[in-house]
């Protein structure tokens, strides 16, 4: 069953896509609807936005901006002012990873075009991947593995990272699979 939101605010529910007797209906599946009668636009709707995976990653991603600023991440300076320690640099990649989480995650609540809800699902995990692989594998952290890096924001980061792209990666299988139907 589809559910359909009346461009002039009156929802109307249909149990299949075949037209109404006497009247036209332009659209495919996850597109925006219009019913002609005659020649004439006789009502048009659009597709609701579906916002639980959206709101889902959106939450996933404040927990890991929120994680990455309030934990002890990255290590203190060693040595000299102008060593900065690479977990510190990881921890930034990171943060920008998970900034875009968040605007792929709130364009992805509001969004009513199938096709695009499915790139939005991809973007979010594969970004997902990015924030798990950054800390430890793309970005080297310190050498000593009871540094607060590698004890507590690898395993965040791995964590969340992998949460972030499971989210992402089943609205997409599902997505899929409802088109392939």
């Amino acid at each position: 069953m589809h559910t359909y939101e009346m461009v002039y605010g009156v929802e109307h529910t249909r149990q299949s896509h075949e037209p109404w007797l006497g009247e036209t209906v332009v659209a495919q599946k996850g597109e925006d609807m219009v019913i002609e009668e005659e020649g004439r636009v006789a009502a048009a709707f659009k597709p609701k936005a579906q916002p639980a995976a959206g709101i889902a990653l959106l939450c996933l991603d404040v927990i890991l901006i929120a994680g990455l600023l309030l934990l002890p991440g990255p290590c203190a300076q060693h040595g000299s002012p102008d060593n900065v320690p690479s977990c510190y640099w990881a921890c930034r990649a990171s943060l920008g990873v998970a900034a875009i989480v968040a605007i792929l995650a709130i364009v992805r609540i509001f969004e009513t075009d199938e096709g695009e809800r499915r790139g939005l699902s991809l973007g979010c995990a594969l970004m997902g991947v990015l924030v798990a692989l950054i800390p430890g594998v793309i970005i080297e952290l310190c050498a000593d593995p009871t540094m607060s890096c590698n004890a507590i924001m690898r395993p965040f980061a791995i964590g969340l990272g992998v949460c972030i792209a499971l989210v992402g990666g089943i609205d997409l299988t599902r997505r899929l699979l409802a088109l392939l139907q």
